[in-house]
């Protein structure tokens, strides 16, 4: 998983990182925020797992303040 300023740094340019996400490589799972086809085919049927996927996208790109909370702080911390 990966931010488009991750990519930037890394030297990916905007239509570098364009072409990634249309010949499938990656995904943009929202504003800015990236995750490779191999790490969304491991989680793929896995509810739990994509929902946590899915959390941990958006938290990239939040403020550190910002936290997971509820079902979400369950499947982070392994609760039962």
């Amino acid at each position: 998983m990966f931010t488009a300023g991750d990519a930037a740094r890394a030297g990916l340019s905007r239509d570098q990182l364009a072409r990634l996400t249309k010949r499938g490589s990656c995904q943009r799972t929202g504003r800015g925020v990236y995750i490779w086809a191999d790490a969304l085919a491991a989680v793929a049927g896995d509810e739990d797992a994509e929902h946590l996927l899915a959390v941990r996208a958006r938290l990239q790109v939040l403020p550190a303040s910002i936290v997971a909370g509820h079902w979400s702080a369950v499947l982070a911390h392994h609760l039962p």
